[in-house]
């Protein structure tokens, strides 16, 4: 295949599949971000959660057990109000016992935005049935039914 030809193919593939790029992580989650989900993950179930955002979107990870648990975080946002969600970043990670982390993603997109976050244990896990992950899910969404401001009357 000559240079050009493969470069157009990569270029198309990775358009058709869009580039997963890995999430960010931060210390804390910032203090002007709102809880909007919260959940577990137990055994082989996912916890994914569903929310209008604004342009960032911050999942807070615990580990709950005394055992390092792998565990991975997709955060994926609805592009132009359609179905399927495209991927916006993904997190592979282990997170030690009693220990937490924050994973986070972000668009350019006008608020409010779709976004989903899924967690899920590692398949690496030890043990699939020890251990519990805990999430919450935060953001700052516009205020959507904030008064307007009317000017006044002369």
């Amino acid at each position: 295949m000559k240079p050009l030809g493969l470069l157009f193919f990569l270029l198309v593939v990775g358009a058709t599949f869009g580039f997963s790029q890995e999430c960010q992580t931060a210390s804390a989650v910032p203090a002007d971000q709102v809880r909007l989900a919260r959940g577990k993950v137990v055994l082989d179930n996912d916890g994914v959660a569903s929310i209008k955002g604004g342009q960032a979107v911050y999942a807070k990870i615990t580990n709950e057990s005394e055992v390092e648990i792998p565990y991975w975080v997709n955060v994926a946002v609805l592009a132009q109000g359609k179905l399927p969600y495209t991927m916006n970043c993904k997190r592979e990670a282990t997170l030690a016992p009693k220990e937490s982390a924050v994973v986070w993603g972000s668009s350019t997109a006008e608020a409010p935005i779709p976004w989903q976050v899924s967690v899920t244990k590692g398949p690496e896990s030890d043990d699939p049935a020890t251990g519990v992950l805990r999430y919450e899910v935060y953001s700052n969404p516009p205020k959507e039914n904030s008064p307007k401001q009317s000017s006044p009357k002369q």
